[in-house]
């Protein structure tokens, strides 16, 4: 992300408050805990092998699958299941986009606020020929545990896209680089880093705040404890 303005670097302790005042899909089953399941929310289903990919291999697990996107949408919808308790919410491992393409993804079971009950780390940044001139969003949805790495989108070279929507129920365990944080609520602590270009509306931190917070351009702060310098 690039910017000519001025950072601001915001600490929030305890608990803060940043911001104005204010299907059907195709299921990869795999024998044992969880069950990705993916879908277009604005109609069809994504391809297992074709626009997407579940692996269970090292650096993932059987217990924790990585999904890759390999089809470019802005209406990804992706959750997990537990192939013992259907009904229960499962784990997923880290989330990855490396193609230049445009990409949006909710984290959301379909009737539900969270998709996942840990997800190992999201990294929506575009790789290839031409990649800068591509953006991703993370458009909503949950994580009801911990998101136990980093949070990476990318905005375009004229700085479309790279927005961030999702609420933690636990911990932030990695570093938050986006460049707009719009709605982000992180019920736990946030352990690492958050390092944004603008801020809006809101980034709410729950617990502690281990690492520095740092924004170019800061629309309005509304802070419960907080030093700003």
């Amino acid at each position: 992300m690039k910017s000519t303005r001025k950072n601001v670097r915001i600490s929030v302790s305890v608990f803060g408050v940043l911001g104005i005042v204010a299907f059907t899909g195709h299921t990869a089953m795999f024998a044992a805990d969880p069950v990705i399941h993916a879908a277009w929310q604005d109609g069809g289903a994504p391809e297992l092998n074709v626009d997407y990919l579940v692996s269970t291999t090292y650096p993932a697990s059987v217990e924790y699958p990585d999904v890759e996107l390999i089809t470019g949408s802005l209406t990804w919808q992706i959750w997990s299941t537990d192939t013992d308790n259907p009904d229960n919410i499962g784990d997923i491992g880290n989330i990855t986009s490396p193609y230049p393409q445009n990409f949006g993804v909710e984290i959301e079971r379909p009737g539900e606020i969270a998709g996942a009950r840990e997800v190992k780390g999201i990294n929506l940044d575009p790789q290839g020929e031409g990649s800068d001139a591509n953006y991703s969003n993370l458009t909503g949805g949950g994580i009801s545990g911990n998101l136990s790495g980093d949070l990476v989108l990318q905005w375009s070279d004229t700085q479309q896209g790279g927005v961030a929507s999702l609420t933690i129920d636990g911990d932030a365990v990695g570093d938050i680089d986006v460049p707009v944080v719009s709605s982000v609520t992180i019920s736990g602590d946030a352990m690492g880093t958050i390092k944004g270009t603008v801020l809006y509306p809101s980034l709410t931190i729950g617990g502690n705040r281990q690492g520095n917070v740092t924004i170019c351009n800061v629309l309005s702060v509304t802070v419960g404890e907080s030093n700003v310098g």
